[in-house]
């Protein structure tokens, strides 16, 4: 065989891998929102048989209400109303967008937080056998100690600090676990725990 003929062979040859190679890519690419999520390590509140996936839902829906803002929020409903089945129906619809969607980053982002299964702070700490303070005094001679910004966000009158602290330590505890560095975590273990 010649030297250009073997060359043509070479490069064909190559074409024809790089072509092989291209398809296999695509083909394992995620085309959408849940294929991502799959492809990124995320377990699906949907895939749940259906007592754990009600669970499930309900702990979604008490973490959204403390958690959802503006730029996190789903559908149209104001955060406070929002309902478990809202955010499982909004997941359905969520998980099948596609990639080349003009709204797939922000869903993406949105069901990352919303249609898969995490830990609530509250289930860290029981993991840890460690208890929420429900002592409203022992809250209260804590929040003496807290910084000032704290203080106002929890906006309890003094006679009833403690139940505002209470209060606040509970929403807090419904918050998505993000690590032990993570503020409302660390906020909790300083000032809501027996």
């Amino acid at each position: 065989m010649n030297k250009l003929a073997f060359t043509g062979a070479g490069m064909a040859g190559a074409g024809g891998v790089g072509l092989g190679g291209y398809a296999a890519y695509t083909m394992v690419q995620p085309s959408n929102v849940k294929e991502a999520l799959i492809k990124n390590n995320f377990k699906l509140t949907s895939d749940l048989k259906e007592q754990e996936r009600s669970k499930a839902w309900t702990k979604v829906e008490r973490t959204y209400k403390v958690e959802a803002t503006n730029d996190t929020k789903i559908g149209n409903k104001e955060i406070s109303t929002t309902t478990s089945q809202d955010i499982e129906n909004w997941c359905k619809t969520a998980l099948e967008v596609g990639v080349k969607d003009k709204s797939y980053e922000s869903t993406y982002s949105k069901a990352s937080r919303w249609c898969v299964i995490y830990t609530t702070i509250s289930e860290k700490l029981t993991s840890e056998n460690k208890k929420l303070s429900t002592s409203e005094s022992s809250l209260k001679t804590k929040y003496e100690g807290m910084p000032e910004d704290l203080k106002k966000s929890i906006t309890g009158e003094t006679d009833q600090t403690g139940q505002k602290i209470k209060e606040w330590c509970e929403n807090n505890a419904k918050r998505s676990f993000s690590g032990t560095q993570d503020t409302h975590y660390q906020n909790l273990i300083q000032y809501c725990l027996t």
